[in-house]
């Protein structure tokens, strides 16, 4: 499955492999890989993917505890919101990384700032 904001990614279920190399289970998104903001993130981004959205936001909230700072992490809050058809929350999200990012120098406040026009644009 691909993911619709980063289509170059495809996740949703994951088949494990046991040690022999025999599947073991498949997973729908509640795979945590490591208490960190990395295995947060890698879970939300599955939750969103299939769907599981509110489930989503409560993972990028707890990596959030750890890294407030981590502007991708507003970014892909803001996209779940906007799958959600949370207009204003969504906004919120993007203007938090938009801040973080121009702070950190990094060249994706356009992004998040397209996404606010975007979406004080639509109904």
């Amino acid at each position: 499955m691909k993911d619709p904001f980063n289509p170059g990614i495809a996740i949703g279920n994951i088949q494990l492999l046991d040690p022999a190399g025999d599947r073991c289970g498949l997973i729908n998104g509640d795979w945590l890989p490591m208490k960190n903001v990395d295995g947060y993130m890698i879970r939300a981004q599955q939750r969103r993917v299939v769907g599981r959205n509110q489930e989503a936001i409560d993972d990028y909230n707890r990596a959030l505890e750890i890294a407030p700072d981590n502007g991708d992490l507003h970014f892909c809050k803001g996209q779940t919101y906007v799958a959600m058809k949370k207009k204003e929350e969504a906004i919120a999200a993007f203007e938090a990384a938009a801040i973080l990012f121009r702070k950190s120098g990094i060249e994706r406040e356009s992004a998040a700032r397209r996404w606010i026009r975007r979406l004080q644009r639509s109904e």
